[in-house]
This record gives structure tokens, C-alpha cells and sequence, in this order.
């Protein structure tokens, strides 16, 4: 599911679900999408003046519906929100949606390490383009806040197509455990 807003305006981000308002380093107002998180990420999400492209993301995760891979700690991705900075080179026309199909975080293949892979959608209005998303992390510190586990990660995005990395970004943030799912919040700069 996702929602068209343009992006040539930072003031707003997707909206999937109640939305609650953040400031930025400028005092501009950011609408983020709210899952019931307990995380507590930074309010500096994406600054106009900075020359990097930025990236902003929240993803809330659910068990897998099939119950083969829930049983073996796969969940699949319930509502993804996504933003892009204004010099975005993923939407040059500044007003694009994003959404994301088929997303999936996989088992932790190492204690900490988790990655995320689903279909990436740009809807630049009059054309769609599909990518494959891929992102990797891992923990490097851990706390509980209020009775669950947030673990502060960083790794790397990737979109582009197959092998073909076309947009990569380090990103930073957290992966909070909610009731029987997770909540990845992060933001990247382009490599």
C-alpha cells in the first residue's frame, strides 16, 4: 500500500496510517507514519541544505503469513512508508510515490544481522518503475525500552536491477521489537 505525494516539498513525507509531526533541524514540520512505535529515533530525518541525497524509512513488520517461514523467524513487511530528498536522483521529476511489494526480512543469518528484500516501486505519475530493494544491517547496541528490545543498526540499501546496484545508501537506525512484530525507522546517504 502507498499513498502519491510529491517530494519537491520536504515538509511532508507518506502518510500510511495515523500520522504524527516531527521537526527537523530547520523547525520545518515532517509527517512520519506512526505503527505504534516505541523507538525512539532522532527528529533530524531529512535536511534540505545538505548536498547528499537522503533517504527516510519506516517499515513495520509482521509474522509471515506462511507459517513455515514465521516459525522460522521470516516476517513480511505490513506498511512501508519512504521518502527522498529533493535532489534525489530516484524521482528527477520531484513527485513520486513509493511502495514496496513482497517485502520480506529474513532470519537473522548472524546474531544482530537481519536484511530486508521486496520490490521497490517509483510512481513517477504517468510511468512506474519497478526495482529490487535490499537492505542489510546489523546491531551495534542494544537496549530495552519499556519492557522490549531496540536494537540501533547500520548497514546499507541498495535498488537497482538483479545484481545491478543503481542507488546505494548507508543507513542508520533502529529495529524495535512491537507486540509480536518489528519497526525498522532509518535514514541513508547516498554512497
Amino acid at each position: 500500500m502507498y499513498i502519491v505525494l510529491p517530494s519537491l516539498s520536504l515538509t511532508v513525507l507518506l502518510i500510511l496510517t495515523i500520522t504524527g509531526t516531527i521537526s527537523n533541524a530547520f523547525g520545518q514540520s515532517l509527517q512520519m507514519p506512526e505503527f505504534k512505535s516505541k523507538s525512539t529515533v532522532g527528529s533530524d530525518t531529512i535536511t534540505e541544505n545538505n548536498l547528499s541525497e537522503e533517504i527516510a524509512l519506516k517499515v513495520q513488520f509482521e509474522p509471515h503469513e506462511n507459517q513455515f517461514l514465521a516459525d522460522n523467524d521470516w516476517y513480511q513487511v505490513s506498511d512501508f512508508a519512504f521518502a527522498a530528498s529533493n535532489n534525489s536522483k530516484l524521482c528527477p521529476s520531484v513527485s513520486c510515490e513509493y511502495g514496496l511489494i513482497d517485502g520480506e526480512m529474513r532470519e537473522a543469518f548472524a546474531a544482530g544481522e537481519r536484511s530486508l528484500d521486496g520490490k521497490f516501486i517509483i510512481n513517477a505519475g504517468e510511468s512506474k518503475i519497478i526495482f529490487d530493494l535490499r537492505a542489510n544491517w546489523e546491531a551495534v547496541k542494544e537496549r530495552d525500552v519499556n519492557g522490549d528490545l531496540s536494537q540501533l543498526i547500520e548497514g546499507k540499501l541498495e535498488i537497482g536491477i538483479g545484481t545491478n546496484t543503481q542507488f546505494e545508501y548507508a543507513i542508520n537506525g533502529t529495529l524495535t521489537a512491537d507486540d509480536d512484530g518489528y519497526i525498522l525507522e532509518g535514514t541513508g546517504l547516498k554512497k
